[in-house]
């Protein structure tokens, strides 16, 4: 959706909201502040607007040059200067006040008043997890998102969707696997939207609006990137899901800055583990060993602790088992691979490293996801963190 400064869409106070976003020095403590003792953005600028002579009580604790800064912003000439720019680059904004704005970051504390959107975000799906991970990441590393992605791909039932940085590496892996798998993905950057960083990444970032996806930011456009913004864009990483994911990372860097805000936040946080001598593992491991992570090895670790297996089970996914001498089984409905894992279990091979060792041909993220789906349906549990039991 495009935005105009004369669109029905844009109201009076979404436009004070913004204009109090682009006050230089006014940050998200203060502008609470303002709005919890004026009640609204607009009201705080009309009091502003009409103040002549000395600052009444209203305006206690609020510095001069403050004060100044807020009367010269009542006319909105910014607000409505930059509603036109972003009207031209096709760049929507959500504000706090809508019943739209995310709810996930609305929950947190300093939240930002206005975010920036290229694409048509649903801000509120279901269930988001955020993947993040190094940069530099190995062939295992790319391969595990691929895998992850793809299982929670086949298992989920629900809306959902991923959310990254677009940065090089893990993040970029995550957006095109999400993109490939018809799964809508969000961006978060740490710039204003009329330019993509990295500038290689522009095909991707269209790519993931066309499909459903979107690019976010906090910030408005001809915004230039800087070090110092990347926190706080982590924070919206951390804050816009309901899990994060961590492939491959470092003791230090944006994935690190990103677990600890999401830990600071209640998020449950993930980790793939790695060989303790692999530099892109050490970050990964020491959140694992300091119990900040959970240890995460497929799509079932994230799904079972997340409790996202649907309760309810489709009764045409029902199939009705009947155990015979053999132990062979009446599967009508199913595929000749969930028939091969069933008869399997049933015959003493109720681990994943039983049955891995018997499929010799099959990857272990092929014989997640076919017991994933006979969870689902029903037909199997898992008894314990090793063993699986058909359901006859």
């Amino acid at each position: 959706m495009n935005y105009s400064y004369l669109d029905s869409a844009i109201l009076e106070e979404d436009i004070a909201l913004l204009q109090l976003s682009l006050c230089d020095g006014i940050g998200p403590r203060l502008s609470y502040q303002l709005l919890d003792h004026f009640g609204s953005a607009t009201e705080l600028f009309k009091s502003v607007k009409h103040q002549n002579g000395p600052r009444p009580n209203s305006f206690i604790g609020l510095s001069p040059v403050k004060l100044l800064q807020l009367q010269q912003a009542a006319r909105f000439t910014e607000a409505l200067d930059l509603l036109k720019i972003h009207n031209k680059l096709s760049i929507g904004m959500v504000t706090i006040n809508q019943p739209h704005y995310p709810q996930r970051i609305k929950e947190q504390n300093g939240a930002p008043l206005v975010l920036f959107h290229s694409g048509l975000p649903s801000w509120n799906t279901e269930k988001a997890i955020s993947v993040v991970g190094t940069r530099k990441p190995t062939q295992r590393g790319l391969s595990i998102t691929q895998e992850i992605l793809t299982e929670l791909h086949q298992t989920m039932t629900n809306p959902w969707i991923t959310v990254s940085g677009l940065a090089i590496g893990i993040d970029a892996q995550a957006h095109r696997t999400s993109v490939e798998l018809s799964i809508p993905t969000y961006a978060i950057v740490a710039h204003g939207l009329e330019q993509i960083y990295p500038r290689n990444h522009q095909r991707l970032a269209n790519e993931i609006i066309q499909h459903g996806g979107a690019i976010i930011s906090e910030h408005p456009a001809y915004t230039k990137m800087h070090p110092n913004l990347f926190p706080r864009r982590n924070r919206l990483i951390a804050a816009m899901s309901d899990a994060l994911l961590i492939i491959e990372s470092g003791t230090t860097g944006g994935s690190m800055v990103t677990a600890g805000i999401a830990c600071h936040l209640n998020k449950e946080v993930f980790a793939i583990p790695g060989h303790p001598k692999d530099s892109n593992s050490t970050g990964c491991n020491s959140l694992i060993q300091e119990c900040m992570a959970n240890l995460c090895t497929s799509a079932d670790d994230i799904i079972s602790k997340m409790n996202w297996i649907p309760t309810t089970i489709n009764a045409q996914s029902r199939v009705e088992i009947k155990e015979i001498s053999n132990k062979s089984y009446n599967l009508p409905l199913l595929s000749p691979q969930e028939k091969e894992i069933l008869h399997l279990i049933t015959q003493g091979n109720s681990r994943l490293q039983d049955l891995s060792t018997v499929l010799t041909t099959w990857k272990t993220s092929e014989i997640l996801t076919v017991i994933s789906q006979l969870q689902i349906s029903g037909l199997l549990v898992r008894e314990s963190s090793q063993h699986f039991k058909v359901i006859g």
